[in-house]
């Protein structure tokens, strides 16, 4: 397939996937945490979706039954008990993975929160031409300054940011 091709076919399979991932948002009686789009360009005709309930699976249930897809729950491994329930479904024949992980099982807890978990950082970034910023949540605060250091360069402009929380809002980061 020639590089003009599987780029045309990437685009499409994309906008197919997108379309998708907007009908899933109009049936699902609890609306998703976040809706990851895949189509890698070494496969671009096998787009997919993600969608992910944070710690909800009551959200995944009721998704997976208005789509009529069998939902299975177990521990999400050996050495991590914590319950996950997921679904697997196709949505406009794009394959779509509903899934959710709870917070350790009864007998098992999470463990204490440490200060810097409460903290997020991460980067925002602008390309040129762009009127909007991405953010590139990273590791820790040092993970996030080391790929603003080695990639700051590429970006219109580049700050190091921070969250309270996975869904708080970023803020300028503190020192």
């Amino acid at each position: 397939m020639s590089t003009s091709s599987q780029n045309d076919q990437q685009r499409q399979s994309l906008i197919a996937a997108h379309s998708a991932a907007l009908r899933l948002l109009t049936l699902a009686p609890i609306p998703p945490t976040e809706i990851s789009v895949r189509c890698p360009a070494h496969a671009p005709e096998e787009p997919s979706l993600d969608v992910h309930f944070y710690r909800n699976p009551e959200g995944v249930r009721l998704l997976a039954a208005t789509l009529d897809a069998a939902v299975s729950a177990g521990p999400h491994s050996a050495t991590r008990p914590a319950l996950y329930t997921s679904a697997a479904t196709d949505v406009s024949r794009i394959p779509v993975l509903i899934w959710t992980l709870e917070t350790e099982p009864e007998g098992g807890a999470d463990p204490a929160p440490r200060e810097e978990d409460d903290i997020e950082f991460g980067v925002a970034a602008t390309q040129p031409g762009d009127d909007w910023e991405t953010h590139f949540v990273c590791d820790s605060r040092a993970a996030a300054e080391k790929q603003i250091a080695d990639y700051g360069h590429m970006y219109r402009s580049c700050r190091l940011v921070q969250r309270h929380g996975r869904h708080g809002a970023w803020t300028e980061a503190t020192s």
